[in-house]
């Protein structure tokens, strides 16, 4: 899955040339914060993003200095970041269930195999 604006797409088309494209242009499920940002990266001449949301809590960041390289400390520092993530969803938002609402993106099946491993730990110890 890539997530792109056009006006970055030929950086992928060489790269990606088989891959299947598909046009957005409209947000469901998000709020008016999230919408007006991505219109920001948004080509001028394409149709307009819209949303059926309201305007809803700013997003969270959850920024940290990680280890160079893929060792064992960079993924165990990811790991330790993304439950501190889920708490703070489950603490502000106590009547979400997380169940098939959150997804985790990662760059390839090498990152995610040895993340999934430090991540499982960490989960089970937490919750």
């Amino acid at each position: 899955l890539i997530l792109s604006d056009r006006s970055q797409a030929f950086l992928l088309e060489t790269k990606y040339p088989e891959m299947r494209r598909v046009i957005l242009t409209e947000i469901v499920r998000s709020t008016k914060r999230i919408v007006c940002g991505a219109n920001a990266f948004h080509l001028q001449d394409d149709e307009p993003i819209t949303c059926l949301g309201t305007t809803g809590p700013p997003l969270k960041s959850f920024i940290f200095e990680s280890p160079k390289g893929y060792d064992d400390g960079f993924f165990e520092q990811f790991a330790d970041q993304t439950v501190k993530a889920l708490w703070f969803i489950m603490c502000t938002h106590p009547n979400i269930r997380l169940d098939r609402h959150v997804a985790l993106l990662v760059p390839d099946e090498e990152f995610y195999r040895r993340f999934r491993f430090h991540l499982e730990d960490r989960l089970e110890a937490a919750f």
